[in-house]
């Protein structure tokens, strides 16, 4: 029998077709595995081989095992089926191709998993070497059994897609994906309230209510403003060693512990902290001693604390405190308004030397750890530091001894859609690093798409010369005024040139990209 041609307007036979889909498809799902299991490309190579080992888990128990398999499992499929149709024309037979996939497919999760040891937010384990490989073998199998007739099936959808196809139409779905964008954009902008605080918790010292994250340690110092103070105030505070005199009429909490029992909020508006297992004998002028057996919690809920940082969605906290250790592990909890380990409003800790704080908002969890945020190098001594953060509702700062000591991070959906983009359990920023990438991500997610539009609109329309200028330049321009205005909160002079050029450049690559892939196979006739 004859080999059948299927003519259509994107191509003229099945194998030409599969030819340029599979090298283009295995291209594609490339570069999306290796962007979902190593972003966000903050590696950090300092392990030897023996640690790197080390850092593997090599079971297959815990509570989201069985979700971690059947992820990996599902990202490796198409791959496996991409393979497997670039490896077609190769002279082999059909289980030698299968076994190359096989072992191409566990090569590559290998390194992944190798590459993930250098993450700080990733951990490597035997369970998604094993996954990820049997999802690819599952695929080149799919692709055995049924390769042929999903491509014709593309190619059948593919024909009549290009009948379908108007200007009115495909400006409809511009308009359409351009709102939902909108919508998306400005629900995460909205996210980052504390209108999700639980009003329960208590104020912990050195600890989770649990016991089970114990830190080591004297805090002399805990205040608590429910507003952001200014820079000009961070500077005197870090003068007078409080926020008594900036924040006086802001003070919610504020704990001198240099004296024996007794440590009464000079507020008035907090609970009286209490000795949890093992009090401190004797007064210390360096502050309260917070050990493993020892630590210190409100008598009851913080509930007026929590209920009026809810209601601003603002804080300022302040905490002078001296490590015994530094290099603790948990993180150690230095200061948490917390229930257990899983469920918080804020914690402010230590792992290795690292400062580490969690801030709950509708868009960061209950846990509020996606993402931890990291201060590097805060306690590589055992001197007292003086560390004050502060919150006004969406931009995050931390000083530390100094205000010129300042680390900051906006919690905006350039930031917070990667989590949606991502299932990183352990998400953890940097503050030291830069947030490029994570503004990369945004915009290529959100402007790669609404460039392709205006790409295929431009093809479709071909010889409308003045429509296609007028496109280019409203097309990819009023968007990105649109959508960076919702980030900005409508405050055109906070625009970053950068972040406009990024997005212009992204939707203005892969609307030229579109046009000349869609012009070229919308017009062509067998």
């Amino acid at each position: 029998m004859s080999k059948v041609s299927i003519s259509s307007g994107f191509v003229e036979q099945p194998d030409q077709l599969l030819e340029r889909w599979s090298r283009s498809a295995f291209s594609c799902f490339l570069l999306l595995i290796l962007f979902n299991t190593l972003f966000p490309f903050d590696f950090s190579f300092t392990r030897s081989a023996a640690e790197v080992i080390q850092s593997f888990y090599w079971g297959f128990s815990g509570a989201s095992a069985l979700k971690e398999i059947a992820r990996n499992a599902l990202l490796f499929l198409p791959f496996g089926f991409s393979l497997a149709s670039v490896l077609r024309q190769k002279k082999l037979s059909r289980w030698q191709k299968f076994g190359a996939i096989v072992l191409i497919t566990a090569a590559f999760a290998c390194v992944l998993e190798i590459l993930q040891s250098f993450l700080p937010a990733r951990t490597s384990s035997l369970s998604d070497i094993v996954a990820r490989t049997a999802g690819g073998s599952f695929g080149a199998l799919c692709f055995q059994g049924w390769g042929t007739a999903i491509l014709r099936f593309i190619v059948d959808r593919g024909d009549r897609l290009k009948r379908y196809l108007s200007i009115h139409g495909l400006a409809a779905a511009f308009l359409g994906y351009l709102l939902f964008v909108c919508i998306v954009t400005g629900s995460l902008r909205s996210g980052t309230s504390l209108s999700n605080w639980d009003q329960s918790f208590p104020l912990i010292l050195g600890n989770e209510h649990t016991g089970d994250r114990p830190w080591q340690g004297y805090i002399t110092e805990v205040q608590i403003a429910d507003r952001a103070v200014t820079i000009a105030e961070i500077e005197q505070s870090f003068r007078q060693l409080h926020l008594t005199t900036v924040a006086r009429d802001s003070l919610i909490a504020s704990y001198r512990l240099t004296s024996e029992g007794g440590y009464f909020d000079q507020t008035g508006q907090s609970p009286k902290l209490r000795w949890v297992t093992q009090p401190q004998n004797a007064p210390n002028t360096k502050g309260v001693l917070l050990t493993v057996d020892r630590w210190l919690e409100t008598e009851t809920a913080a509930t007026v604390l929590s209920e009026r940082l809810r209601k601003t969605s603002q804080f300022t906290l302040s905490v002078i405190a001296a490590t015994l250790n530094v290099s603790q592990r948990g993180p150690a909890r230095i200061v948490s308004l917390s229930n257990n380990p899983y469920e918080r409003n804020f914690t402010l800790g230590q792992k290795g030397s690292d400062l580490i704080f969690r801030l709950r908002t509708p868009v960061t969890g209950k846990n509020g750890s996606s993402p931890d945020l990291t201060i590097p190098n805060v306690f590589t001594d055992q001197d007292f530091h003086h560390l004050i953060v502060t919150y006004d509702g969406s931009v995050i700062r931390f000083y530390v001894d100094q205000f010129d000591r300042l680390y900051a991070l906006e919690y905006s959906p350039r930031i917070i859609l990667s989590q949606y983009m991502l299932p990183l359990e352990n998400w953890n920023i940097r503050l030291s690093d830069s947030t490029l990438v994570y503004a990369i991500a945004y915009y290529s997610v959100i402007f790669i798409p609404l460039g392709c539009l205006i790409g295929l609109i431009a093809a479709v329309s071909r010889g409308r010369s003045r429509f296609y200028r007028l496109l280019a330049l409203g097309g990819i321009l009023i968007p990105v005024l649109l959508i960076e205005g919702i980030l900005e909160r409508g405050n055109l002079a906070k625009m970053q040139p950068e972040n406009l050029l990024l997005a212009v450049a992204f939707a203005a690559s892969a609307a030229l990209i579109a046009n000349l892939f869609f012009k070229q196979r919308l017009h062509q006739r067998s």
